[in-house]
């Protein structure tokens, strides 16, 4: 009893005391006056840069994009982007030159758990957060593939610190990177001059003129890599697998600025590649080299074919590939554009209540009883903007050594979003195998197949050149073996 009356005095003794004292800080602020000088520090740099700043966002969908921008201490902020150099957007919309377009609005910087960035009215940071893709009748698309998706980027950023002079951020949201680089006079005069788009055009017209397929060395290992001016894809073979690393990037002026003729790349964070970290794609002595996290370079050169077979299928080292018109722009061709894509999409939404195809995704798996089917998959939206899925099942078989895929049959479902679609899409879902009806009235269980005039077809599998501007995703296509050049692309997806 005694023990327990102690340990009450103790603890009163303790609650009492700490009433009657001042608060004892670690440092000589408090948290708040902490907060309020930080950011007073931030506003300082970011309001001093005499030349503005190359501010270089990565967006979860497409990669990087980099703005020039000015800060004044009236909270206001002039910007310039390189969006206009990949988005395609419909010219009834007007000038939507966003590299030679200066637009001004306004930011804050705010105690948001920690220091942060925001820009608080509508710029060209919100237009690759916007989550309209495509055009519609309100407000043009910032060339995502998806309506009510976007580029999946941030306008409110946390400060994540200073290094060398560049200031790095991460979004609030969507984590999106972000770094602002104190742009020289020499950039910032080339920015105000329309060429944060120019950069671009100079870069794919390098890669046109000079690669068909770019491989390094890497340990002793040849590795694949797909170059786009916002982001690189790479492939490296190990014993069992193709391993893929992705990551966004971003472009310096080094085109404008200097006599070379394209620009250096750099990773918003460092990237592994078999084993190494790498930071930058640089060029020097006339080429390009990957530069790891130790300064060592490794050359870039050209190949005629890939160093790496295409494995499609399940269990193999890709098992989907997702085809669209954004995202495939320039890549996508006839005939598959015109007499199939584009048929579609058409008559899907003449037909159909103003229907729109958003994607399209083949998945190569089995079902339950071990049989290959894949699954044709049509993303599409109502005039409300609703998205729904309609998918097709496919029976396919590959040729011994896995060139070759024959779709043998098909059914839907069992859903309306396909009974009530077919008709409309048939030049789609003919195209992998032709399956006359008898019958097709009512729910689809009712239908009844001409299983007599059934028409398989068979394609080749192969790697297919990404000529999308901008884009780096590694695709695949089947080119259709009784109509060679009609062929399906798809970027090629692990899962």
């Amino acid at each position: 009893m005694k023990t327990k009356i102690l340990t009450l005095l103790l603890a009163a003794s303790v609650l009492f005391t700490a009433c009657d004292l001042k608060e004892d800080y670690t440092f000589d602020e408090t948290p708040d006056e902490r907060l309020i000088r930080v950011l007073e520090e931030y506003s300082e740099t970011l309001t001093s840069a005499p030349n503005g700043w190359m501010l270089s966002v990565n967006t979860e969908i497409s990669g990087g994009f980099t703005h020039w921008v000015t800060f004044d201490k009236s909270n206001r902020v002039v910007m310039l982007s390189d969006l206009d150099a990949t988005w395609i957007v419909n010219p009834s919309w007007g000038d939507q030159s966003t590299s030679v377009k200066p637009i001004e609005s306004s930011y804050r910087l705010k105690a948001m758990q920690l220091p942060s960035l925001i820009f608080d009215t509508y710029t060209y940071i919100h237009l690759l957060a916007d989550p309209q893709a495509k055009d519609n009748e309100y407000r043009p698309g910032n060339g995502g593939a998806v309506n009510g998706e976007g580029l999946k980027s941030d306008f409110e950023f946390y400060f994540q610190g200073i290094d060398n002079g560049k200031v790095y951020l991460r979004g609030r949201y969507y984590n999106t990177l972000a770094v602002l680089t104190p742009a020289t006079p020499e950039e910032a005069q080339a920015a105000l001059s329309g060429d944060l788009k120019t950069v671009h055009e100079d870069f794919s017209a390098y890669l046109d003129a000079n690669f068909v397929n770019a491989v390094a060395t890497v340990n002793d290992q040849p590795i694949w890599l797909r170059l786009g001016s916002r982001s690189m894809t790479c492939l490296f073979s190990s014993d069992t697998r193709t391993e893929q690393v992705s990551a966004g990037l971003y472009l310096d002026m080094l085109s404008q600025t200097s006599s070379a003729p394209t620009s250096n790349m750099y990773f918003f964070e460092p990237i592994e590649i078999n084993g190494v970290k790498f930071t930058q794609i640089r060029w020097q002595d006339n080429g390009y080299h990957l530069v790891d996290i130790e300064g060592k370079t490794y050359p870039i050169t050209d190949a005629a074919t890939p160093p790496i077979k295409l494995r499609l299928g399940p269990g193999k080292d890709y098992i989907r590939m997702r085809t669209n018109d954004v995202e495939l722009a320039g890549t996508m061709k006839d005939p598959f554009l015109t007499n199939v894509y584009v048929a579609a999409y058409n008559s899907l939404f003449a037909g159909n209540g103003g229907r729109k195809i958003q994607k399209i995704e083949f998945t190569f798996g089995t079902n339950a009883l071990g049989l290959p089917v894949a699954i044709l998959e049509m993303t599409y939206q109502n005039s409300a903007g609703t998205n729904y899925i309609a998918k097709w099942w496919y029976k396919y078989e590959f040729n011994s050594d896995g060139s070759e895929i024959t779709f043998t049959d098909r059914d839907q479902s069992g859903s309306s979003n396909e009974n009530g679609r077919e008709e409309f899409v048939r030049m789609l879902v003919d195209y992998f195998c032709y399956v006359p009806y008898t019958s097709s009235s009512g729910a689809y269980v009712n239908w009844v197949k001409d299983v007599d005039n059934i028409q398989p077809y068979t394609f080749k599998i192969d790697w297919i050149k990404n000529e999308t501007l901008g884009s780096s995703e590694i695709v695949g296509g089947l080119e259709r073996t009784d109509d060679p050049g009609n062929i399906f692309p798809g970027i090629l997806l692990t899962k």
